[in-house]
């Protein structure tokens, strides 16, 4: 997925600070107005939620504004083009001109078309204000957590890779997955949502520390592989149910509260036909955290991860599964909305 820049328009002024956000940017100098010209980076990535919203709020009791009365509707004398736009009235939410998103960060108006990339320009929360969202069941890939866009895991941390072997506190061998965080108080009992559009085969209790499980099937290009998502501390789907892509699934587990230590992250990654068909014929189980790789193996981080992974050998017989682990955020990268 492309990442570019931010179109930067001269307008210093004094302003609070508002959440950072990760977004295509609108340039005025693409050949038809509506797509990236220059690609060049990003900044920082956002924690916009992954449900769309309507542009305003009224009373504070939805999330899909900021509850106060206020508008996304363009500024007085506000367009596209950056004019009558100011950091003063702006504040830290920003607005929507349409599906053009309009913010001040370090003192200069910035602009994103979110159109561009596939997303809505909505309320995303009290901490970001106005962002860039995705769409849920626009088909595709994305992200359970954070934005839901930024590579490789929505703006957190890729804390292990898949096949990463690790000792460490009783948990040795192999990694079979991805786990990802973002710091302890953000992470713990944050949203978890779909990958993709999809049917729920499992979600409920496991009885290891995974302690809730999801297990969505989805269809790809004729192809049917799962995500499974572990470590839950609670589920908001149930067997059967039919998900859009960005729909909230569960909530990441709270680790401190559950082990007494810190510890909170999703453990999550995509399986093929053949592990999905097992895991879901076991309720959810046959799915292990880790292999018997008997010592380090060479993957440590994501330039050496490995797109598909076969178990050297579990308890839950894993190996008799070639390739049955893929590494979530290369997949997702691929099949991105």
């Amino acid at each position: 997925m492309g990442r570019w820049g931010i179109v930067m328009v001269a307008a210093l002024c004094a302003c609070g600070s508002q959440g950072q956000r990760d977004t295509v940017a609108w340039d005025p100098s693409s050949s038809d107005g509506s797509g990236p010209g220059d690609g060049s980076t990003a900044g920082s990535h956002g924690t916009a939620a992954t449900s769309i919203g309507t542009a305003s709020g009224t009373d504070g009791s939805s999330s899909d504004g900021p509850g106060d009365g206020s508008s996304a509707a363009t500024l007085d004398g506000g367009s596209s083009s950056g004019g009558g736009y100011d950091c003063e009235s702006l504040g830290y939410t920003g607005l929507c001109d349409g599906e053009l998103l309009v913010w001040c960060e370090d003192g200069a108006i910035q602009m994103a078309d979110c159109a561009a990339m596939g997303q809505s320009c909505a309320w995303a929360g009290d901490a970001i204000g106005y962002d860039c969202v995705p769409i849920a069941g626009r088909g595709g890939f994305g992200y359970p957590v954070g934005d839901g866009t930024t590579w490789p895991a929505g703006g957190w941390t890729v804390s292990q890779v898949l096949g990463h072997y690790l000792d460490y506190n009783g948990f040795v061998g192999g990694h079979l997955a991805e786990d990802i965080a973002a710091g302890e108080a953000e992470t713990a009992n944050a949203p978890v949502y779909a990958v993709a559009d999809g049917t729920v085969l499992y979600a409920g209790a496991n009885a290891s520390t995974y302690v809730n499980v999801v297990l969505i099937q989805h269809e790809v290009d004729g192809t049917t592989l799962c995500s499974f998502y572990g470590h839950l501390g609670s589920v908001a789907v149930a067997e059967g149910d039919v998900v859009a892509r960005g729909d909230t699934i569960a909530h990441v587990l709270d680790w401190q509260a559950q082990f007494g230590y810190a510890n909170s992250h999703l453990h999550y990654v995509l399986l093929s036909q053949a592990l999905c068909d097992a895991s879901d014929g076991a309720n959810g189980a046959l799915v292990c955290g880790y292999d018997d790789t008997p010592g380090p193996n060479g993957i440590v981080d994501l330039d050496s991860e490995p797109a598909t992974y076969t178990s050297v050998g579990d308890v839950c017989g894993d190996q008799n599964y070639p390739e049955a682990f893929i590494a979530p955020s290369q997949f997702i990268e691929a099949h991105h909305f």
